[in-house]
């Protein structure tokens, strides 16, 4: 179908990135939106119908999402405020994925509800098993021969 007929729903995204990027190089800053060229990039690479190395396209679940909440999970076990820092983290990752491009937001929603799922479904497993361990095996480690 011609694009006349379904317009691309991102251009106004993706306006709104060109012109912030061109914000921040009027402003002198060192930085840009990199985004908007690998963008463009994986964009072409797709066109061409040809692959690379860092040239494949996904989006659901969001990788970014998920290893952000399996960190932020992780790091709560670890320390409650240092927790919160990875949470805090999680959700900047989840905001700028949906605001450079990547992903639509449910591809982090989903992301973070299945590895929350996986993460408890694991130790579910992990509890299990410990109860049917010795408590003499789970301290020393040792298992029966």
């Amino acid at each position: 179908m011609p694009s006349e007929v379904f317009p691309n729903p991102f251009v106004p995204l993706m306006d709104l990135l060109r012109s912030q990027d061109q914000w921040m190089v009027d402003a002198g800053w060192p930085i840009r939106v990199w985004a908007l060229g690998v963008q463009e990039d994986l964009w072409s690479t797709y066109e061409a119908a040809t692959t690379g190395l860092g040239s494949g396209i996904s989006a659901m679940p969001s990788m970014h999402v998920a290893v952000a909440v399996l960190m932020a999970l992780a790091m709560h076990r670890v320390n409650r405020w240092v927790g919160v820092a990875f949470w805090a983290f999680a959700l900047i990752i989840q905001i700028g994925s949906v605001h450079l491009a990547w992903h639509y937001a449910i591809d982090g929603y989903v992301a973070a509800v299945m590895v929350v799922a996986i993460w408890k479904g694991t130790g579910w497993v992990v509890d299990r098993h410990l109860e049917s361990v010795a408590p003499e095996e789970r301290e020393t480690g040792a298992t029966p021969s």
